[in-house]
């Protein structure tokens, strides 16, 4: 289908101009901007270099900082698109490996609940010959996860902190 000079299919839906910018141009191009917005993808794309590439961003010291690094495969945002594809609906980027750079393998899009529980500072457990992180266990068991923790922080057993049973002083659990 020909459209008039300057003007792009998008992606998204409708035609869009080009040339608002160098930096824009290229979105634009290829249809990635609706209604004058960058899409999630991009955003995402664009938070995750942020983090790990300029010193003066408020978490570089936890990404970049650390040594996460992202694949040279994803500089251009069309690459990181065509191995991420199209976010679903309420998801984030998440690396599988907390400690491990940005890449295709080591990158998905999660819900929230999923993204705050893969985090340097979750607590895994091994229960029964089954290893599972403590709100999966607290899930499971219906307990509180600060139940759980606070039982573990006080010194008693993994079995202990994982029981049902109400322990005595367990009401300042």
């Amino acid at each position: 289908m020909g459209y008039p000079q300057g003007y792009v299919d998008s992606a998204y839906g409708g035609l869009y101009t080009l040339g608002m910018s160098k930096n824009n141009d290229y979105l634009i191009t290829h249809g990635f901007t609706k209604n004058g917005q960058y899409p999630k993808e991009y955003n995402a794309w664009r938070n995750m270099r942020q983090r790990c590439n300029n010193p003066k961003h408020i978490l570089y010291p936890y990404y970049g900082g650390r040594g996460i690094k992202i694949t040279k495969d994803w500089d251009e945002f069309i690459n990181f698109y065509n191995d991420m594809g199209k976010s679903p609906l309420k998801s984030e980027l998440d690396r599988k490996e907390v400690n491990g750079d940005y890449s295709k393998e080591n990158c998905r899009w999660v819900d929230k609940k999923t993204q705050q529980r893969n985090q340097r500072r979750t607590i895994y457990l091994t229960f029964n010959g089954e290893t599972k992180r403590l709100t999966e266990w607290a899930d499971e068991l219906k307990m509180n996860p600060d139940r759980i923790r606070k039982r573990l922080y006080r010194g008693k057993s993994i079995e202990r902190a994982l029981s049902t049973k109400n322990h005595q002083h367990d009401a300042r659990c």
